[in-house]
């Protein structure tokens, strides 16, 4: 896509609060909730986002990937909005992590385990060890 996509993103702690609220709550049972969160933010702009979180010197380096390179199926919708008004309603939920703060906390745990992901996944630090000139 072009990165302008918005999308919702919602913390793990407020998705399994509302999982556990759907176990408590016999009224929930056999029902459809969306959980998540009204704000949006662009693809882009999360990009931006999490090199601004992480601290990072030097600017990312972005690369778009044109519609066109995948199937003529697949689809992208410009928006994705959740409505939580019902998980509001039958459970209390209402997201308490915001976006930044997530990412923050996302930010400060990938740092805390760098060494092991870096040793279950060194595939994905090889561009940083050797990068193209």
């Amino acid at each position: 896509g072009d990165g302008n996509q918005t999308r919702p993103f919602t913390y793990i702690s407020d998705a399994i609060d509302a999982t556990l609220k759907v176990f408590e709550t016999p009224y929930a049972d056999g029902e459809v909730i969306n959980v998540g969160s009204s704000a949006q933010i662009s693809i882009v702009n999360l990009a931006y986002l999490v090199w601004r979180l992480a601290g990072l010197q030097k600017k990312p380096q972005l690369r778009f990937i044109p519609y066109t390179d995948f199937s003529r199926l697949y689809e992208d919708p410009r928006q994705r909005r959740v409505d939580v008004s019902k998980a509001n309603y039958l459970l209390g939920y209402r997201p308490r992590v915001g976006l930044e703060e997530g990412m923050e906390l996302q930010v400060q745990w990938f740092r805390s385990h760098l060494e092991e992901i870096r040793e279950l996944n060194p595939e994905f630090f090889q561009e940083e060890e050797n990068p193209k000139t």
